[in-house]
């Protein structure tokens, strides 16, 4: 979550279960924000399972399968 103080939104973030934020400096958040968008997607079977669940969760199937 990018927010322009983050303490609204880090308040909101932590009120809700499963979810946590702080508070960061400029530099780590330049440091997070570069490192993000300089990363490669892996094709690799263990990662094409690890998206396949994350979009089971996202449609509501428990089981991970698609």
């Amino acid at each position: 979550m990018v927010c322009g103080t983050g303490v609204g939104a880090s308040i909101a973030a932590n009120k809700a279960k499963g979810i946590g934020a702080r508070i960061v400096g400029a530099w780590l958040t330049n440091d997070l924000v570069k490192a993000w968008l300089e990363a490669e997607f892996s094709t690799d079977e263990d990662f094409r399972r690890r998206v396949a669940k994350l979009y089971a969760m996202e449609s509501g199937l428990a089981d991970g399968t698609i």
